[in-house]
């Protein structure tokens, strides 16, 4: 499993961070812990081994491998302003911002961001659920 962390102070902005454990648990690890602050909305994409994040006080989107390589900025365009929940679906990345209560989509391939959804201020989490990946019965 994994989990964000914030801890604010005022000297040091970059002591966000992510930890990792087993299910039970146990084996407990810092996972990434440089240069964020905010992190929020893990979310993992299983058939590249990568997780991304956002971090609603940098306002950006990141990707690292599980392997803890290759950390990088995906996204940091005009429309993070306080970016909160995260989702992951095949060429997509899915996010809310919690100020202005509204869903993104990004596609990964091109670039391009999409206004989905607006609502009522304010938004945190988001889910995508695939029925195809739920039909896994080797695990009933």
């Amino acid at each position: 499993m994994y989990w964000t962390d914030w801890e604010e102070d005022e000297v040091n902005d970059s002591i966000g961070r992510i930890e990792k454990a087993w299910m039970d648990g146990s084996h407990r690890r810092l996972f990434v812990t440089t240069n964020m602050l905010w992190p929020n909305g893990l979310t993992l994409d299983h058939s590249s081994g990568s997780m991304y994040w956002c971090d609603a006080y940098y306002d950006h989107i990141e990707k690292i491998y599980l392997n803890g390589t290759g950390r990088m900025v995906v996204y940091n365009g005009k429309e993070l302003n306080h970016p909160f929940g995260i989702s992951h679906y095949r060429n997509f990345i899915f996010w809310t911002e919690y100020m202005n209560a509204s869903v993104f989509q990004l596609d990964l391939s091109t670039g391009d961001v999409n206004v989905l959804r607006s609502e009522r201020p304010p938004l945190f989490g988001l889910r995508v659920y695939d029925a195809q990946s739920q039909q896994d019965i080797s695990h009933a």
